[in-house]
């Protein structure tokens, strides 16, 4: 490139506004607010010549002596325009100062700086995926362009090519694949090499390269030098995906516009572009002939130009804008992202364009949108402040192009395709609109800036509403005529029952024109018919401009087959008539079940058995509804595929799957059904269901063991107990307890519980008593095991043999006694109490002041010696001091009680003086008793003066609600008691309320060891009567009498009388009626716990009776809660058979 250096002579210093340029963070992170070069540079000048001026050469040198510095000759604008370039980037207005020179020479039309302009777009962080909120309808808080009333008119139009003149394209985006012409997506017209990034230039392939700048590229010089290191924008790219995005793909976003080609017009690349390619970029776009360039055969109707610099419009822009308007093409570009006026930043404040500002989605101004009265209007630019971002297409590459991807931008270069995208809609329904009465269409349909918002007075008109403004070019076109629109155009019914009606399908009526559609008439093929909807029933109705309502349309098939016709419309449409083409197929609905009889054979009742699958098949044409699957008897539905809720249907031809448990509740044979309620019209025939109930038993033999005496601590010998299952079904033997002083010593029974008895098998138990204790045992066997109402108890009794001894007193105290003297004889009584005969063996004294002397007992001498049972022998005993103070001694007796020794404490106190003393006997009351024998309950305490003086008694208190006292002989008080004097007092017990009580008696006396006290205590239990049940029934017969056998059976006690009623009923068939047939009462004695009972009833009387029914009845608690009547099947003549009890 040759360089001329010229003198050049001062020129007019012009002020240029600066340029800003604002990179968008992508998905794949590219860095925020970056200005690539100095705000307003250039390193180029655009110069006209009057008439064709020689080569480029001789021209650059010489302007450069005119205008002072070096220049080089770069291209050819056109014939009589050239680009000359500076040495390097310089300040906007020295440039412009230079220009002015140079159009001071007389054979100069025009110079201007070729300005870099820039994406006009933010940066944002982090990316939202998902912001459609741009083309959504207005609400509150949501300022979008009501994008869906305008595709209910169109989608765009194949005839409407789209220019976007930006940083190129990405052609085989998966959201842009197939929306530029096949045989013309565009033009690179970036004519720098190094700007281009491809190294060649201008060419035919618009394809985004990437604008990325590396550090190595800012420091080689120019045309680089002073960019910002930057990722690559993708912009161009974003810009056409708000355009025209595919829609309805299943990925991505979707455009504005879906049936408008886009023509990609690359001018932007690395830092920016120059005003001359951003001017022949527009100039081709419209089919302007542009040095150099191959005509472009679609001409463009509406150019985006989301990009922007600083300063007024050039001339040379400014001429190529007015070139597209006189062809008819409409411009939009963005007012710019510098929040000052767009009055100072190009192309927005160029005439002919459509200046768009960036509203967030509150409909308020972005932060960094420019404003002023040369913008038009404003649409969603975003605002990472306030609200999500614009997302559209981009690619992942932070340089070239490397994955298809989605990013969130903001700026005017977002808001400015909004608008280029709906005026593409306008001129799809109009083509005939021109850019002036596009720009008062836009304006007068913008929706309202929101009260208060930051945009009022400043952004235009409003916000962009593509419905109102498609709408409205419509109605430029179409003003004067109605035009019915049915949608949708065809209904399909598929098939229908023959014979039923299907469900109503709606079909939307609307008037897309402007003046009133009258309708006339409308008319149904024979099987359709109208059933609903919200238009007018009578005819003729009418539809105002934009107004709608719906028809309801029903299928009724007479036969089988297909069905067609077509719905008519007759109005006054200028489309008329209108129709919608109707089908339907008439079917039959038929149900089958296979197998149709199910045998489930025997099981056990409260058991379910194995499942059995039973198939239903939609066997005819039409779906089969299904309204109801009734399961009749002891039989019950646990899976399959069939539905389980109601109604629903099978499609013809569908087969389900029934699965079925046979569950009995009585021990005989079952029959049930399976039967369908549907829309079949030959109902299918009822599946046959067949099963037998059976049920365990238990028996016992005997129903209670008794053992006899047996001497504690050996065993009895064993008895056997037959354990029974009288029952159809097996018995579960779960387990088997055992209480009381008896055990189990084998049997035939299984050792290892739960064990199995098969029907009308049979087990023995050995059982024996081994007592540890004497007197008489109760226990019982208790059986657990799967019949209801258990477990059940076979009574076990036992008598325990053993010696046993019985002391009175079990203390004897002999007061004050001086020194070698003897006492008063006091005189200790031992009773054999036990079972068996009481050994004596030995008696043993502890101390020389205590001796025996007399008594029946025998002598230490001839003991060992025998009491017989219930028989006694006494000891005399004295107390003979030696010595002062108490003294206490033990005496031991020897027997052959399980308990011996048994010891009796002696205690006495030694004393020079006589001494009073007073003795009380027993030292302790215990009345043990049930509470209904409390009334002869009392007992006796002794007192005895065994001191050498007389004793006064001054007192006796009782402590204890629950007893009662009389002083008897020793009262009233006060009294003396004389030397060797007695008096009782009589203690009894006053409750008859079961429980535990305590008290105390206080003896009190002149005597100096203080008051006696005696310690009262009682238990009084509940009587314990039990409860009855019936078992153990049997029925026979002979020609004249039913003899009828029944145990009455007393459990969980046996004291005290109890007294029921049993009754017999007979039952018959419903419609004869139920026979009482006998009521008797039933008495058990105080102890008594079974009474069999035997009924013997006329054959005569008991005509027609299937079943006997026995019932208890008595006074609450008297009869067990879990009581059920027992049910006995009549025996047939001459047979006498044992029945299973089964539970009613």
């Amino acid at each position: 490139m040759q360089t001329i250096r010229y003198q050049l002579r001062p020129l007019l210093l012009l002020s240029l506004f600066t340029l800003l340029l604002l990179h968008s963070m992508t998905a794949q992170g590219a860095p925020a607010e970056q200005t690539p070069v100095a705000h307003g540079v250039t390193d180029r000048l655009i110069v006209q010549w009057h008439e064709d001026a020689g080569g480029g050469a001789q021209l650059a040198g010489a302007l450069a002596a005119v205008a002072g510095v070096d220049l080089s000759y770069i291209r050819a604008f056109s014939e009589d325009t050239h680009i000359f370039g500076l040495h390097e980037l310089r300040p906007h207005d020295e440039v412009e100062l230079l220009a002015q020179r140079l159009r001071e020479i007389p054979e100069v039309l025009l110079a201007e700086p070729d300005t870099l302009l820039f994406p006009a777009f933010e940066p944002n962080d982090p990316l939202y995926a998902s912001a459609g909120w741009p083309l959504w309808a207005v609400e509150a808080e949501s300022y979008g362009i009501e994008l869906a009333g305008a595709w209910e008119v169109t989608k765009g139009d194949p005839s409407i090519v789209i220019a976007i003149v930006d940083t190129g394209a990405l052609l085989t985006h998966e959201d842009l694949v197939g929306r530029h012409l096949a045989s013309n997506p565009g033009y690179d017209l970036i004519s720098d090499p190094a700007r281009s990034g491809d190294g060649s230039g201008r060419d035919p392939d618009p394809s985004d390269l990437g604008d990325f700048v590396t550090s190595e590229e800012t420091q080689s010089g120019q045309p680089l030098a002073g960019c910002a290191v930057s990722n690559s924008s993708w912009h161009g790219a974003h810009v056409a995906g708000i355009i025209g995005a595919t829609a309805n793909n299943g990925i991505g976003i979707a455009g504005i516009n879906q049936r408008s080609p886009l023509l990609h017009v690359r001018v932007l690349g690395k830092c920016g572009g120059y005003i001359s390619d951003i001017a022949d970029g527009v100039r081709w776009a419209v089919g302007v002939n542009v040095h150099g360039l191959p005509l472009n055969p679609n001409p463009a109707r509406v150019i985006n130009m989301s990009l922007g610099g600083g300063g007024r419009c050039n001339r040379f822009l400014q001429e190529a804008i007015h070139e597209a308007n006189r062809r008819g093409a409409v411009v939009v570009a963005a007012a710019g992202n510098e929040n000052t006026s767009a009055n100072n930043f190009q192309p927005a404040n160029c005439a002919g364009t459509i200046t768009v500002a960036a509203v967030a989605r509150t409909g308020w101004r972005a932060r960094y949108s420019n404003y002023g009265n040369f913008v038009a209007l404003a649409a969603p630019g975003g605002d990472r402040s306030v609200d999500t971002l614009i997302a559209s297409t981009i690619n992942s590459g932070r340089t070239v192009p490397t994955s298809d991807s989605y990013g969130a931008y903001q700026g005017t270069s977002m808001a400015a395709p909004h608008v280029a995208g709906v005026v593409s809609l306008m001129l799809s329904v109009n083509p005939n609109l021109r850019t002036a009465e596009i720009m008062e269409i836009l304006q007068q349909t913008a929706t309202p800036f929101p009260l208060g918002s930051s945009c009022l007075d400043i952004c235009g008109a409003g916000i962009v509403n593509a419905r109102a403004a498609v709408r409205e070019a419509e109605w430029r076109r179409y003003g004067t005529i109605a035009l019915a629109n049915l949608e949708p155009s065809s209904l399909d019914f598929g098939g229908q029952a023959v014979g039923s009606r299907s469900a109503a399908q709606l079909v939307t009526l609307r008037n897309d024109g402007w003046m009133p559609l009258i309708v006339s008439d409308l008319s149904f093929p024979a099987t359709f018919s109208r059933h609903g909807g919200s238009c007018p029933s009578q005819l003729p109705f009418s539809l105002e401009r934009d107004a709608q309502c719906s028809l309801g349309i029903v299928f009724s098939p007479t036969r089988e087959g297909r069905h067609q016709g077509e719905l008519l419309l007759t109005s006054n449409s200028v489309d008329n008539p209108v129709t919608v083409a109707l089908r339907g197929t008439g079917q039959i609905a038929a149900a089958s079940f296979s197998p149709d009889i199910l045998s489930f054979g025997l099981q056990q009742v409260g058991t379910q058995s194995q499942p059995q699958q039973l198939m239903l098949t939609s066997s005819g044409t039409a779906p089969l509804e299904l309204t109801e699957i009734v399961i009749e008897g002891d039989f019950v539905r646990t899976g399959g595929t069939c539905p389980t809720s109601f109604p629903a249907n099978l499609a013809a031809g569908q087969q389900c799957s029934l699965e079925l448990r046979f569950a009995p509740s009585t021990a005989t044979r079952t029959r049930g059904l399976l039967s369908l309620n549907s829309n079949a019209l030959l109902p299918p025939d009822a599946v046959m269901l067949f099963g037998g109930g059976s049920a365990p038993a238990l028996g016992f033999a005997p129903l209670r063991l008794a053992f006899g005496s047996q001497r504690v601590g050996t065993s009895s010998p064993a008895q056997v107990l037959m354990l029974r299952n009288p029952g159809s079904a097996p018995l579960t033997i779960e387990e088997l307890q055992l209480d009381g002083d008896f055990e189990r010593v084998g049997g035939s029974c299984p050792d290892f519980l739960p064990a199995q008895l098969e029907p009308l098998a049979r087990c023995d138990l050995w059982l024996r008593f081994r007592p540890r204790s004497g007197g008489a045992h109760e226990g019982s066997l208790r059986v657990m095991s799967d019949i209801p109402d258990g477990p059940y108890r076979v009574p076990l009794s036992g008598l325990g043999l053993a010696s046993a001894l019985t002391l009175a007193p079990s203390a004897i105290h002999f007061g004050g006694q001086e020194l070698d003297q003897q006492s008063l004889t006091q005189t200790l009584r031992l009773s054999s109490s036990g079972e068996l005969p009481l050994r004596i063996d030995a008696l043993r004294l502890d101390h020389t002041a205590f001796e025996r002397t007399g008594g029946s007992c025998p002598a230490e001498a001839a003991l060992p010696a025998t009491l017989e049972v219930g028989s006694d022998c006494t000891l005399d005993l004295r107390f003979s001091p030696t010595m002062t103070g108490s003294q206490r001694a033990l005496l031991q007796i020897s027997t052959n009680a399980p308990d011996s020794p048994s010891l009796v404490e002696l205690s006495g106190v030694g004393t020079t003086t006589p001494t009073m003393s007073l003795q009380v006997e027993p030292h302790v009351l215990d009345f043990v008793a049930r509470s209904d024998q409390t009334a002869d309950l009392s007992q006796t305490l002794v007192i005895s003066n065994v001191g050498l003086v007389p004793i006064l008694l001054t007192d006796i208190e009782l402590e204890g609600a629950a007893f009662e006292l009389d002083t008897g002989a020793c009262g009233p008080l006060p009294a003396q008691l004389d030397v060797a004097a007695t008096c009782t007092i009589t203690v009894s017990l006053s409750s008859n309320q079961p429980g535990n009580y305590q008290g105390l008696i206080t003896i009190m006396s002149d005597e100096p060891e203080g008051p006696r006290n005696v310690v009262l205590s009682s238990t009084l239990r509940a009587l314990q009567p039990g409860v009855l049940n019936l078992g153990n029934a049997s029925i026979s017969s002979d020609p004249r009498w039913i003899t009828l056998n029944f145990d009455v059976v007393r459990s969980g006690g046996s004291e005290g009388h109890l007294m029921a009623y049993y009754s017999i009923t007979g039952e018959r068939q419903p419609d004869e009626g139920d026979l009482i047939v006998t009521m008797a009462p039933i008495n058990l004695a105080a102890g008594e716990t079974q009474q069999r009972i035997e009924v013997r009833l006329n054959q005569l009387s008991l005509i027609a009776v299937r079943d006997l029914v026995i019932t208890l009845e008595g006074a609450q608690g008297i009869v067990a809660a879990q009581h059920r009547p027992l049910r006995i099947a009549m025996p047939r003549q001459g047979y006498e058979i044992f029945v299973p009890l089964i539970i009613r």
